[in-house]
C-alpha cells in the first residue's frame, strides 16, 4: 500500500513537470501564427573602435562587466593631443584680447576730431581774412582730415577680422578638444562587455576594435512564416510571445511585438519577420542571450501589450525574477 502511495505521487509530480515543460501560447482567445523555429539575437552588439592611432593606457572594465551609454571603456594616449589643446586655448587668449582691443578705433577717432578742427580753424580764417593761409595748407590738411577719416574705417576693419581670429581659434579649441575626447574608447549603449580584444600598453590603430559590448535588455527573434497563409500586414505590429527552452528543460517566455516584416519572398515561399522582445533579470543576471532557438507566437488580433487584456502573464518558472533595471558592475 505505502509503495502504491509513493509510486503514484512520483507519477503525479512527472506528469506536472511535463505540463510545466511544455511549450505553447499562454490561454487567447484570438488566432495565433507559430514560427519555428525562430532564433534569438542581439539588438545591439559593437566591436567598439578606437577612434585615435596609440598605445592604449588604460582599460577601465573588465569582461562581464555592465556599462552604462558612454561609459569610458579604454582611453588612448592623449600627452600630445592634450599639450595641442593647451596651445591652442593660449592662442585664443590673445586672439580674444585683441578682439575686444578698441585703442586704435578710439585712436582714429581722436586723430579725425583733431584734423577736422585744425581745416575748419584754417578755412575760417581764409574766410576772415582771405588769404592769410596758403591754399596748399588746406590742401594739405584737408588730405590729413580724409586719412584720419579713412583710418577709423580701417580701425574698424581690423577690429572685425581680429573678431573672426579669435572665432577660429574657438574652432580650433573645439577641434583640439574632440581630438582628446576621441582618445576615449566608450559605451555607445548600455549593456556589457562579453570580450576584450586589446589590453592595455598595447598599440591599436583607429577603427581597430577594443571591445565587444552587447545590449541585453531588449533582443530581437528572426524567423520564417508561409507567405501563402499569412500577408505581412496582418503580422506588423503584432504582439508576440517568445518561448525558450533553457537548462534543465526549463521553459521561459518573453513578451514583445513584430517590428519588422521582410516583403521579400525567399525560398520555399516564405518571409522573414523580427520581433523585439523584453529580457528580464534573474538573480542580478539577464536570463536571456543569443544563440537560443525558440518558438514565436504571434497574437494576429493583438496590436500591441497595451491593446491586449486577454493574454495572462509570460510563463516563468522561476520565483525569483526581478524586474528590469540598470546593472552596475
Amino acid at each position: 500500500m505505502q509503495q502504491r502511495k509513493e509510486r503514484d505521487v512520483i507519477t503525479g509530480a512527472l506528469i506536472l513537470l511535463a505540463a510545466a515543460t511544455v511549450a505553447g501560447p499562454v490561454e487567447s482567445n484570438g488566432r495565433i501564427a507559430h514560427v519555428h523555429p525562430a532564433h534569438v539575437f542581439y539588438l545591439d552588439e559593437a566591436l567598439v573602435p578606437a577612434e585615435q592611432t596609440g598605445p592604449i593606457v588604460s582599460i577601465a572594465v573588465k569582461i562581464g562587466d555592465h556599462v552604462k551609454v558612454g561609459q569610458m571603456l579604454a582611453r588612448i594616449d592623449d600627452e600630445q593631443l592634450r599639450r595641442a589643446k593647451t596651445a591652442a586655448e593660449l592662442e585664443r587668449e590673445v586672439a580674444l584680447e585683441k578682439a575686444s582691443d578698441n585703442i586704435e578705433i578710439e585712436y582714429s577717432i581722436a586723430s579725425h576730431a583733431l584734423a577736422e578742427s585744425e581745416l575748419r580753424h584754417d578755412i575760417q580764417i581764409n574766410v576772415n581774412s582771405p588769404g592769410a593761409v596758403a591754399l596748399s595748407e588746406i590742401d594739405r590738411k584737408e588730405l590729413a582730415e580724409h586719412r584720419m577719416r579713412l583710418q577709423i574705417e580701417r580701425s574698424r576693419r581690423d577690429k572685425r577680422i581680429a573678431e573672426k581670429n579669435a572665432r577660429i581659434h574657438d574652432a580650433t579649441v573645439a577641434a583640439a578638444a574632440h581630438a582628446v575626447q576621441r582618445c576615449l574608447v566608450e559605451a555607445p549603449f548600455t549593456g556589457r562587455v562579453v570580450d576584450i580584444l586589446r589590453h592595455q600598453s598595447e598599440w591599436v590603430d583607429a577603427g581597430q576594435g577594443v571591445m565587444h559590448v552587447v545590449r541585453l535588455d531588449k533582443l530581437h527573434v528572426d524567423g520564417l512564416l508561409d507567405a501563402s497563409e499569412y500577408d505581412p500586414h496582418e503580422l506588423e505590429g503584432r504582439r508576440v510571445q517568445v518561448d525558450v527552452r533553457l537548462a534543465r528543460e526549463q521553459i521561459e517566455s518573453f513578451i514583445g511585438e513584430v517590428v519588422f516584416v521582410n516583403p521579400q519572398i525567399q525560398a520555399g515561399n516564405k518571409y522573414r519577420i523580427r520581433a523585439e522582445i523584453q529580457n528580464r533579470i534573474v538573480r542580478g543576471r539577464w536570463l536571456l542571450g543569443a544563440g537560443h532557438s525558440a518558438d514565436m507566437y504571434i497574437f494576429l488580433d493583438v496590436i500591441n501589450a497595451r491593446q491586449n487584456e486577454r493574454l495572462k502573464e509570460p510563463r516563468t518558472n522561476r520565483h525569483d525574477v526581478e524586474p528590469t533595471r540598470h546593472l552596475s558592475r
